[in-house]
């Protein structure tokens, strides 16, 4: 998702600081009916958990990042299972296996990080909401706020309150083949990794932290 052109667009304006100092985000990877039907996905022993390890990542990794990786401190979070075992609760990809699912369906969580700032995941496959799926990403700073995908800047001028669109050439490449471009280049080139590891790692201890908070019920350090 770094890598989708408006992910690109957006972290090239953020580099200027415009926002300030982004105190507080908030990220959403949310599916109304979107459950994935393949054990490998709903097996805990295989898949290490539900829709967090399956598009939490994505999203909390794409705010991480535009909120220039700040060191994660603590996280307090919920990770049930409310919807996925009942029968009427049907899934728009087909049936699965209501006596094998061990993950979770929904998960909300709360991340602080060293430097005072904050960060606020959700993320599920079945979830109760207008749209079928909602990837939203907030950005709340000291001088001005931001939107993703819509790329709006929300601030003040002059004592009046500002909302602006970002506008940029549209470029074809998806972001899944530019990820494979950079990737690529920099094998070639010897450059270091575009996605440093360390940022990486950050992400799965974040997780870690979400699931380990659940299971005992209050706030873990990262």
């Amino acid at each position: 998702m770094r890598f989708e052109q408006k992910s690109l667009k957006l972290k090239q304006f953020l580099a200027g600081g415009v926002l300030g100092d982004i105190y507080y985000a908030r990220a959403q990877f949310l599916r109304r009916r979107y459950l994935p039907t393949r054990i490998g996905f709903i097996d805990r022993n295989i898949s290490g958990g539900g829709p967090c390890i399956d598009i939490g990542v994505h999203i909390l990794d794409l705010a991480l990042h535009f909120m220039d990786y700040p060191e994660p401190v603590s996280v307090t979070a919920i990770t049930p299972q409310k919807l996925a075992k009942r029968k009427d609760i049907l899934g728009w990809w087909g049936e699965w296996d209501r006596d094998k699912i061990t993950v979770e369906d929904f998960a909300a969580g709360f991340i602080r990080f060293k430097n005072g700032g904050a960060l606020t995941l959700e993320c599920s496959w079945l979830a109760n909401i207008k749209e079928p799926e909602l990837t939203k990403i907030t950005l709340i700073g000291t001088q001005a706020g931001a939107e993703w995908p819509e790329l709006t800047i929300h601030g003040e001028r002059n004592g009046s309150a500002t909302d602006s669109q970002l506008k940029f050439p549209q470029d074809n490449t998806g972001g899944h083949a530019k990820e494979i471009e950079v990737f690529t280049d920099a094998v070639l080139t010897g450059k270091p990794s575009p996605v440093p590891a360390e940022q990486s790692l950050n992400v799965i201890r974040i997780l870690d932290g979400l699931y380990r908070s659940n299971k005992t019920g209050r706030e873990v350090k990262v």
